[in-house]
């Protein structure tokens, strides 16, 4: 980031910006490291993980590093374990912040020993940063262990976000709980808590909160759960609104649905356990490096539309197995329906889906096509 580049010409040090080839292949990326003699690294997580998840570490001469600072999402304490067993003397260093605060406010020098499944906190405010936690009601939040949103006040933060007043008034507020002045804050939207050294440690997004069964659950409790399982080189869950299922998207060498639940059976409440699991050869990420969220929603619910039209169709040739609903675009007005065929196809739809098509749903156009009665029957499922 520009922060890096101005840390180093501050200190007169020498920036590497290292090709993303380089990332491919994990020898070279130690190599140019050792033969440049970096001491110190500013890496995403992500970046980190791919020295872990290959095991480049194991049997290498040794490198110069002194400092290894580390940002942009949860670092599994699995990964930082492995970089600590290999190179116990180097300084690591979570970083915390969002773009909008440009760009870290929080730092934590890791002094102790994390088990698999701990969390590492992001730590204590940076210079110049005021860091609060808030709850639902704009009050703050003190207590150790009590959950509640992670806010940003100082010389840090954004003017707001270009040609958009309504996402910046929404996100950048005057601080309710400050009746001496009028302070500017930045609500993150990442949920956090203090621990017993009133170090920050991040719990999760604010939008990865779910009802699910009647519980409220944190989707990155399970995530920390999952990560920390030494067969899983990293997992991320996603809930499925539609079908109100958690799924578990984890990446490894092969199928590890049942280890994976018995794991997390020792660990967590049999309500916070996924529902569904998808294996990866390889998690897909965004252009900062993280696991591409957004990607993997858009996929599963791609996936979920092409299970639902075979069901669809499935019903369909059941009914009038003759016709080949797939490639026949005109089922009324090719007169290839008759009314016993809408009534039959009715009843069915019905009870399959659990919704009622009435007598004002029976037009022309609604059973045209086999894409025309799907549209009105997802209308319908969605009311």
């Amino acid at each position: 980031s520009v922060k890096d580049i101005y840390n180093a010409m501050y200190t007169g040090a020498t920036i590497h910006v290292l090709p993303k080839k380089l990332f491919k292949t994990p020898v070279l990326l130690l190599d140019y490291i050792r033969n440049n003699s970096i001491d110190t690294l500013i890496w995403a997580v992500s970046a980190l993980r791919i020295i872990s998840d290959f095991e480049a570490l194991d049997g290498i001469e040794p490198l110069p590093l002194k400092n290894v600072m580390f940002s942009g999402e949860v670092m599994p304490a699995k990964s930082l374990n492995y970089w600590k067993k290999h190179l116990p003397d180097v300084r690591y260093v979570n970083l915390y912040g969002p773009t909008e605060i440009t760009c870290n406010c929080t730092y934590h020098i890791i002094d102790r020993e994390y088990a698999n499944d701990d969390v590492i906190p992001v730590g204590k405010a940076f210079k110049n940063c005021r860091v609060y936690l808030k709850d639902d009601n704009n009050r703050l939040i003190h207590k150790t262990g009590e959950v509640g949103e992670i806010c940003v006040e100082g010389t840090c933060l954004a003017l707001g976000y270009w040609g958009d007043r309504e996402k910046t008034a929404a996100a950048f507020i005057t601080a309710p709980w400050n009746t001496s002045y009028e302070s500017r804050v930045y609500l993150t939207g990442d949920m956090g808590y203090f621990d017993e050294d009133h170090n920050i440690v991040f719990a999760s997004r604010k939008d990865n909160q779910i009802k699910h069964m009647g519980h409220r659950i944190e989707l990155g409790e399970i995530e920390i759960a999952l990560n920390a399982i030494p067969f899983i080189t990293i997992a991320c869950c996603i809930f499925d609104e539609k079908n109100e299922k958690i799924v578990c998207h984890y990446q490894a060498d092969k199928d590890y649905k049942k280890e994976i639940v018995a794991e997390l059976s020792k660990k967590l409440q049999k309500y916070m356990w996924p529902n569904v699991y998808l294996r990866h050869d390889r998690l897909p990420l965004n252009k900062n490096g993280k696991i591409d969220r957004v990607l993997l929603k858009r996929t599963m619910n791609e996936e979920r539309e092409e299970q639902n039209m075979e069901d669809f169709i499935r019903i369909m040739s059941e009914i009038r197995p003759d016709i080949d609903f797939e490639k026949e675009t005109e089922l009324i007005d090719n007169d290839i329906l008759d009314s016993f065929d809408i009534i039959a196809i009715v009843g069915e739809v019905n009870s399959f889906y659990k919704i009622k098509i009435n007598v004002n749903d029976l037009l022309p156009e609604n059973f045209n096509s086999a894409e025309a009665l799907y549209e009105l029957i997802t209308k319908l499922k969605n009311k």
